[in-house]
């Protein structure tokens, strides 16, 4: 699955939707752990990219722990990747296991949620 990306080497993909994909990777000089997102077009038409530039500018201005943020935008061939930073931890996914979660670890979870959400409404957006 690796390919380079800018200085960057992919290791895995971690979503594909309709009009992104992400990848989890890691900086090859400095062994940064990264997520790339970019648009899932090998040509991406201007508006896929102008929402990678707006996407960039608008997590640049938070500050929140729930909050991933940006490393920089990247040029990959005729398209943009936006690279941020990897959480430490697991995903969501594999914390659960495919298992129900409990009660408490719901509640840990949505608060936890709600205040990346609320920081995010403090900037008005």
């Amino acid at each position: 699955m690796g390919f380079d990306l800018a200085g960057y080497q992919v290791t895995e993909r971690v979503h594909q939707g309709r009009k992104s994909v992400v990848y989890r990777a890691f900086g090859v000089e400095d062994g940064r752990k990264v997520i790339a997102k970019m648009p899932t077009a090998e040509y991406p038409d201007s508006a896929s990219l102008e929402r990678l530039r707006n996407e960039y500018a608008l997590i640049s201005q938070f500050e929140h722990p729930g909050i991933a943020r940006p490393v920089e935008l990247v040029a990959h061939g005729s398209s943009l990747a936006l690279m941020l930073e990897q959480a430490a931890g697991t995903t969501l996914r594999e914390y659960l296991g495919g298992e129900p979660v409990s009660i408490d670890d719901f509640f840990t979870i949505a608060i936890n949620i709600v205040d990346a959400l609320k920081a995010v409404h403090d900037q008005r957006v």
